[in-house]
C-alpha cells in the first residue's frame, strides 16, 4: 500500500485530474482506487445562514463550485500548504461538510500523490472541534 492513500484504500494509477483532490475526481482513467474509509464529516442540522457566509465565519475562503457541492480551503501557512479543504453541500435545511487536510500540493510523476490526511486524529480532530464550536448546537460529527 502506498504511504499517500489513507488507511483502508487500495490503489493504481493517477489522480488528481485538473488538481482537484476531491475524491470523486480521484476516479478518472487511469485510476482504480477503492475506499473502505470516511471522510471527516460534519452535519448541521436547521442551518439559517448560507453556507458561504458560515464557512467564511469559520475562516475557510470559497475555491469554487462544481454540481450542488462547494469547495472551501483555509490555509495554514503562507506557502498555501498545509491546508483544510472542505466540500459541502445542502440538503434542504441540514448542511454537510467533509473535508481533510491536504499536507502539501499533489505531486506528479509516473503516479499522481494526493497528500491528505482523513483520520479524526491530531489536526483533524483539533478542526472538527473547532467548526462544531462555530457552526453551533445543531451541529454534529457525523
Amino acid at each position: 500500500m502506498h504511504d499517500h492513500i489513507p488507511n483502508g484504500a487500495s490503489y493504481t494509477g493517477s489522480t488528481h485530474d485538473s488538481g482537484s483532490c476531491r475524491l470523486s475526481s480521484i476516479l478518472s482513467a487511469p485510476t482504480k482506487i477503492i475506499l473502505t474509509h470516511k471522510l471527516m464529516k460534519i452535519i448541521v442540522d436547521a442551518i439559517r445562514e448560507n453556507p458561504l457566509s458560515l464557512m467564511r465565519k469559520a475562516g475557510y475562503v470559497f475555491q469554487r463550485q462544481e454540481g450542488d457541492e462547494m469547495s472551501f480551503v483555509r490555509v495554514l501557512a503562507s506557502a498555501g500548504y498545509p491546508r483544510f479543504h472542505c466540500y459541502t453541500k445542502v440538503d434542504k435545511i441540514t448542511l454537510t461538510v467533509n473535508f481533510h487536510l491536504d499536507q502539501k500540493k499533489h505531486t506528479y510523476g509516473e503516479t499522481t500523490r494526493h497528500h491528505g490526511e482523513y483520520e479524526n486524529d491530531g489536526p483533524m480532530k483539533e478542526e472538527s472541534l473547532r467548526l462544531l464550536s462555530i457552526f453551533g448546537e445543531k451541529a454534529r460529527i457525523a
